[in-house]
């Protein structure tokens, strides 16, 4: 098996040395093919190393968490939660010990490269519709928290201002549900498939979080990369997550908004919120 990279060189040698044979094995029978194959890294972050093992036409993507045991489990729990929802990649072969992922790889291009300011709209309702489905199929928990109360326990780094004063349209608003979500609101963790379909990739930060908790996070990473079309971003988010309901996409639009001035310009904030 050949490898090219230029991302941390001793890793990804240290890497095929112990692991090639294995990915080898897992590929070849999965997909039907044992030649040729090639192993093309992409990302190495913290330890953890992400690339596309391919041989012609056929592909898969290749984690490995390093000493990141939790990172590992939340990406394996989630996407196994998940699996029917229809818009998150299928796991072909999970190894606890070894902490080692390979999965279907998506046809498309990440939510990053695509977006533009004039497809910024559909690409929201794309996105809103994807994270409703994979809503749809988690594990659900009930809470009784309004959103006032329950971003009142996240640590003040946010813009307090902000959501001092939106408490009494936060304190209206009832959760309801937590819900299994990716937690990450990076654009690279999204592919947007030929179709124009989202599919939701990289669940090492999941959590169990309130309903529709990742529109939230898009929203304010979004509104960083479009900062005047901040209305248009939540509108299209909630369209698409609550299609055909306007009473719940208008609620949906105003706590994404409540967000995005809370915590967008504050990426200290996103980080606590992520975590508590």
């Amino acid at each position: 098996m050949k490898s090219t990279s230029a991302w941390e060189p001793k890793l990804v040698t240290a890497f095929m040395q112990e692991y090639a044979t294995v990915i080898a094995n897992v590929f070849a029978e999965r997909m039907g093919v044992a030649e040729n194959m090639h192993f093309q890294p992409l990302k190495t972050d913290a330890g953890r190393l992400v690339g596309i093992l391919s041989a012609g036409k056929a592909a898969m993507v290749v984690k490995h968490y390093g000493d990141d045991d939790t990172g590992f489990r939340r990406e394996v729990q989630a996407l196994g939660n998940l699996a029917s929802s229809g818009v998150v990649p299928k796991v072909y072969f999970a190894d606890i010990d070894r902490r080692l992922v390979m999965m279907q790889r998506v046809p498309g291009k990440t939510l990053g490269k695509t977006l533009n300011p004039s497809n910024v709209l559909a690409q929201c309702r794309a996105l809103g519709a994807a994270i409703r489905a994979a809503n749809d199929t988690s594990v659900r928990l009930h809470t009784t928290d309004t959103w006032a109360e329950y971003l009142g326990r996240v640590p003040r780094t946010a813009n307090s201002l902000v959501l001092e004063g939106q408490h009494g349209l936060l304190q209206q608003l009832a959760i309801r549900h937590l819900t299994l979500a990716g937690n990450d609101g990076g654009l690279d963790n999204v592919i947007v498939r030929p179709d124009g379909r989202a599919v939701l990739i990289d669940f090492h930060r999941a959590r169990m979080k309130p309903l529709g908790w990742d529109v939230f996070m898009a929203a304010t990473t979004l509104a960083r990369v479009f900062p005047g079309h901040c209305s248009r971003i939540a509108d299209g988010l909630a369209d698409g997550y609550w299609p055909g309901n306007e009473g719940q996409a208008a609620r949906f639009a105003a706590v994404a908004k409540v967000f995005m001035l809370a915590l967008t310009f504050e990426p200290a904030a996103a980080d606590a919120a992520g975590n508590a």
